[in-house]
């Protein structure tokens, strides 16, 4: 004994699908591609945010390293040997005229052998 069952019954539910199915269909898809739409945007603008944030960072970089630069610029000339010596002459230095470096005894070290006692701890033994 055979068993068939004719095409045209066994699909004829899924060929047309009834207008309440497709109408749920079509809500859902529009309401995922909303979905969609609202987090590309909003990445979007988030991108966006962060790179002027980011350009702003760099912009205020550069103007803290050319301060640091100026400042160190300041404090190579304050620093120089022509600076130091004008400020050091009106405080009253004068360079000094005769010098006389003085030689340093050389120290001498003294080894001992002997190793003192400790002093025992009364008790007994830890």
């Amino acid at each position: 004994m055979s068993f068939t069952v004719a095409p045209d019954i066994m699909f004829k539910q899924f060929r047309y699908p009834s207008n309440r199915q497709a109408l749920v269909v079509a809500i859902a898809s529009a309401v995922l591609l909303l979905t969609l739409i609202v987090l590309w945007l909003a990445l979007s603008t988030r991108t966006a945010v962060l790179s002027r944030q980011l350009e702003e960072s760099d912009a205020r970089q550069d103007q803290i390293d050319q301060e640091v630069n100026s400042i160190w610029n300041e404090l190579g000339e304050v620093t120089s040997a022509q600076q130091m010596n004008k400020r050091m002459r009106e405080a009253g230095f004068v360079p000094a005229e005769g010098m006389e470096f003085l030689a340093q005894p050389t120290a001498t070290a003294t080894l001992s052998t002997t190793i003192p006692a400790t002093p025992s701890v009364e008790g007994g033994d830890r």
